[in-house]
């Protein structure tokens, strides 16, 4: 199968598991994984950035779509994700060899430090962002920020439990 086969799959895949499984899940009244960024997490390391921020985009644009939800919070998000993406990864890198022989930032590649700190940062960039779309007001900004602290920490947990079961497949 050619890669771009494969990404659609994934793409797919991860989005109606957001959906149908993901979004039923309710943690303390507030806390909902949201795994189909790691789409947009582990893409390519070549890919342009343009094409990353339509991705994006789409990716948030077609969870919002088929939530039915308040129309555009994820899109937003996730188009704030694809934007940041390059740039905490170069932030978070100490120098491009780091990543230039590899093909995608993944745990298995990338090792679980550098992986937990981009994704870390950009996890807590997406939940903030999107919990305070959702919410639309300062008058909150402690329990918003909260709120996506919490979010960001059993996002990352679901993250890394589907890199592990992801890696886990491809290595047999």
């Amino acid at each position: 199968m050619t890669d771009y086969i494969k990404y659609i799959i994934r793409f797919v895949l991860l989005a109606l598991f957001q959906i149908f499984i993901l979004n039923n899940i309710d943690l303390f009244g507030f806390m909902n994984p949201f795994l189909y960024i790691v789409f947009i997490l582990t893409l390519p390391f070549k890919i342009k950035h343009t094409p990353l921020v339509i991705i994006s985009f789409l990716m948030g644009y077609f969870v919002d779509l088929l939530t039915g939800n308040i129309m555009g919070i994820h899109a937003a998000s996730a188009l704030l994700l694809g934007f940041l993406r390059p740039s905490i990864i170069r932030l978070v890198s100490s120098n491009e060899s780091d990543y230039d022989n590899k093909n995608a930032p993944d745990l298995m590649s990338m090792g679980g430090k550098w992986f937990f700190t981009y994704a870390g940062v950009l996890v807590f960039v997406y939940n903030f962002s999107y919990f305070f779309l959702e919410h639309f007001t300062f008058s909150h900004f402690f329990k918003t920020f909260f709120i996506a602290i919490g979010n960001t920490v059993f996002t990352l947990l679901a993250i890394f439990i589907y890199e592990f079961l992801r890696n886990r497949k491809s290595s047999r």
